[in-house]
């Protein structure tokens, strides 16, 4: 549960400078690196700048045991993936961007023996065959105009996904008969024991055993019946709604915490492989088992 930090993320595309060629819809080109293209629409002449945010919906496919496999969909996902123009780590491939503008579509053909093997990570692909990477262009913008619609609109998810997530945990304690007090910050805390040693102050060391888990009882993480988890409390090294619990216990003490999406991990859920998805609400059963006080070190008289 310790606290992820949250990234405006930007999918990174190289894209060649043109020189004014604009290929009918159709024009099927071939590029360096293994790649081919074809431009399947071309609503206007207009091409994109170096340095344009431009926003596009992907589907991604391969040939695995002669079948034709989507390896990833933004249309069925609901959220495409912005590319940078002008960028210079995507070689050939981005030559295309930059021929495109907003509303045209093309697809990149990639054979699969050009792309660097890995043997820890075995490729499934047919030998022989081709990636084909389907976008359209949903939106051009600058950078800064980009910036500005993902904040608000994640503004505004966050605005929806708190009473959403306020109403699915009295939901589960009404359920499950468990009685929380509401904190200010939309945290629930059920203390169950109150504990009777001494209070972390911001910046102690405090040693906790904890279990989490999703809404719906999926554990995700814990400590139990291995080494207990030590850090720094009340100083910003862990999501608030856990750090805000464990602030509310002395040395001893045990409590459940129902933590709404806003206090934990948010919009974009938590780290790769952690099991916790975006904007879900989380519990936690935590036992303050120590507290060391930090404090800080005498000044030696002249």
């Amino acid at each position: 549960m310790q606290k992820f930090t949250l990234r405006l993320g930007i999918v990174v595309l190289s894209l060649a400078t043109m020189a004014g060629c604009k290929p009918s819809s159709g024009t099927e080109k071939t590029l360096k690196e293994g790649l081919r293209y074809v431009i399947n629409e071309k609503k206007t002449q207009d091409t994109t700048a170096i340095g344009m945010l431009m926003t596009v919906n992907l589907i991604v496919k391969a040939k695995i045991k002669g079948k034709d496999t989507v390896l990833n969909d933004t249309y069925k996902a609901g959220e495409p993936i912005p590319v940078q123009v002008g960028m210079p780590n995507m070689g050939a491939m981005g030559e295309v961007f930059s021929k495109l503008a907003k509303g045209d579509s093309a697809t990149i053909f990639q054979k699969v023996d050009s792309i660097p093997s890995n043997p820890m990570q075995p490729m499934p692909f047919d030998k022989g065959s081709e990636l084909s990477y389907g976008f359209r262009v949903v939106n051009v913008q600058t950078e800064m105009q980009f910036k500005t619609e993902q904040e608000a609109l994640q503004t505004k998810r966050m605005a929806e996904a708190k009473d959403k997530d306020d109403k699915a945990i009295q939901d589960y304690l009404a359920k499950n008969n468990i009685k929380a007090e509401k904190q200010t910050s939309g945290l629930y805390a059920n203390i169950t024991a109150p504990g009777t040693g001494a209070a972390p102050q911001p910046g102690d060391e405090v040693t906790v055993h904890y279990t989490g888990k999703l809404i719906d009882g999926t554990m995700f993480q814990s400590t139990v019946g291995q080494e207990p988890m030590s850090y720094a409390a009340g100083v910003g090294r862990m999501i608030p709604g856990f750090d805000e619990g464990v602030m509310k216990l002395k040395e001893g003490g045990k409590a459940q915490l129902f933590i709404p999406s806003g206090l934990g991990y948010g919009p974009q859920g938590g780290p790769q492989g952690s099991g916790i998805p975006p904007f879900a609400v989380i519990i936690f059963d935590i036992e303050l088992v120590k507290v060391k006080a930090n404090k800080p070190e005498a000044v030696q008289p002249k």
